[in-house]
């Protein structure tokens, strides 16, 4: 949120990285490493493209819902952190009110700092097929002045 308040672009500048890499297909992760080697990953996947086509928020929150309730039932082994933080993102666009929003930001940022904790870790991120930082982006510029 004191990054949304700032006015400072980080996410964007981060977004924008990721939209350069999706550019050049050889630069993105492989499908195993953003978890869309299996059916829950690229039904997710679909769902947010689908969604993002026609700037529905309320699909967007329900294909985040959706999968984050898809992977409770599988292996922690499967999936993608990646993936979940995506459907965090999705979950805190939608968010009425300042406090969960806030909340849920706070879990990703946490999260976030579990997931990269090195340069190359960075680097995965940004190089992953989920729109993560897009999302991210538009859930903290709800704080913006």
């Amino acid at each position: 949120a004191a990054t949304g308040q700032a006015g400072w672009p980080i996410l964007g500048l981060l977004s924008t990285i990721n939209l350069r890499k999706s550019q050049a297909p050889e630069a993105l992760n492989a499908e195993g490493v953003d978890g869309l080697a299996d059916e829950v990953g690229l039904l997710f996947l679909a769902e947010l493209s689908d969604a993002l086509q026609t700037a529905d928020v309320g699909a967007l929150t329900r294909a985040g819902a959706a999968y984050l309730n898809r992977q409770a039932g599988l292996p922690t082994s499967q999936g993608s952190a990646l993936a979940s933080l995506t459907a965090l993102a999705t979950q805190a666009l939608a968010a009425e009110g300042v406090q969960e929003r806030l909340a849920i930001l706070q879990t990703m940022q946490d999260a976030l700092r579990q997931v990269i904790g090195s340069a190359a870790e960075l680097d995965v991120a940004l190089s992953t097929r989920w729109p993560l930082w897009a999302l991210t982006q538009m859930s903290v510029d709800g704080f913006a002045p």
